[in-house]
């Protein structure tokens, strides 16, 4: 135990090996006579090696975590969080703990925050460095994922609907989230998980089909000799069966509106054939009482023909303006302009007919 925590002590805190060999050292299983010697060594008020220290403590909290004591995590925290709190991957370890016990929407928000502002800090510390560090990186992507998943976005976002400026932060959150996990994945091409997030991420934006590869290969990547492996590759499983659902329901959504627009043109078309018909049969009757029963008939028959053009011209604009066809303009531009030009020759005909009788 004691060649263990030298040997991992020498590795900086902060680089993912420091995260993956204690990671790995837990995985295998540790006694109670470990459990205590990591307990006493902590408890020793004479042990000055303050790198260690940490490293008995993050070993203890990797333990508790992977058997999900939050209890046991607690009271770990409460103990050393004074002592530990100013070293950089600290606010990391109370990332992970904060995501242990919190699953309220505002809860999940301010993880997602207090992460971001984590990795802004530490690439403004690090200069014109990117942060490489998988593990906090990958974090921030997996925050992103909860907190939207939890929350009302329609999968593509909630925020969106209330205000440009929240459109703006979802979009950067989601982008962001999207950069950090290419980056993990192209450091640990083998790890499962990054490529089950990225499956998350994918489906936030409603890239169904890059979101089941990713599911895919999660199942096909993960460590088939993890005590957990069954319970890892259910969710997994789940998540690849959501995403197929949701597929399948955005095909049927798509066919949907391609239906109703189907229907909303036939009405449309209805609706002008009745009024064209109505509007000839009314201008033959029309003329032909006009020509039989008055001294004027000429006269009479262009008021008849102006008045049929600007008729007709505004039942079209008002069949669009009714289905909603205005929001599709390059759809119905050849109507628009069918019906400009009818109203316009219904005015010209009343316009000439005034100007012929004035003069």
């Amino acid at each position: 135990m004691e060649k263990y925590l030298k040997e991992t002590t020498m590795i900086n805190s902060m680089e993912r090996l420091f995260e993956k060999t204690v990671n790995n050292y837990v995985k295998q299983g540790l006694n109670q006579d470990q459990i205590n010697f990591l307990t006493n060594y902590l408890d020793l008020a004479n042990n000055d090696n303050h790198d260690q220290r940490f490293t008995a403590f993050f070993t203890l909290f990797s333990l508790y975590r992977r058997e999900d004591n939050n209890a046991a995590i607690d009271k770990l925290f409460k103990k050393y969080r004074e002592e530990f709190k100013d070293l950089p991957l600290f606010t990391h370890v109370d990332l992970l703990r904060l995501s242990m016990i919190s699953h309220s929407r505002d809860d999940l928000k301010e993880i997602m925050d207090k992460s971001k502002r984590y990795i802004n800090d530490l690439e403004y510390k690090c200069k014109d460095k990117k942060l490489n560090h998988t593990g906090i990186l990958h974090y921030y992507a997996h925050a992103v994922c909860n907190y939207y998943e939890v929350s009302d976005y329609d999968y593509k976002y909630e925020e969106a609907s209330q205000n440009k400026s929240n459109t703006k932060v979802v979009n950067e959150n989601i982008e962001l989230a999207k950069e950090v996990i290419e980056v993990c994945i192209n450091n640990e091409k083998d790890y499962a998980k990054f490529y089950a997030t990225k499956g998350r991420i994918c489906l936030l934006n409603k890239d169904f089909d890059e979101a089941i590869s990713n599911f895919l290969i999660a199942k096909a990547k993960e460590d088939t000799t993890r005590k957990d492996y069954r319970l890892i590759i259910g969710g997994y499983q789940d998540y690849l069966l959501f995403a197929k659902q949701l597929k399948q329901a955005n095909i049927l959504m798509e066919q949907n509106k391609t239906l109703e627009t189907s229907i909303k043109d036939i009405h449309a078309g209805n609706i002008r054939l009745i009024s064209l018909f109505t509007g000839l049969i009314t201008l033959v009757i029309g003329n032909l009482s006009v020509i039989t029963s008055n001294d004027e008939p000429v006269k009479l028959m262009f008021i008849f023909n102006g008045m049929f053009f600007i008729f007709f011209g505004v039942i079209i604009v008002f069949t669009n303006i009714l289905l909603g066809h205005y929001e599709d303009q390059k759809k119905n531009k050849g109507l628009n302009l069918l019906s400009l030009l009818l109203i316009l020759a219904g005015l010209l005909i009343l316009g000439w007919f005034f100007f012929k009788e004035m003069v």
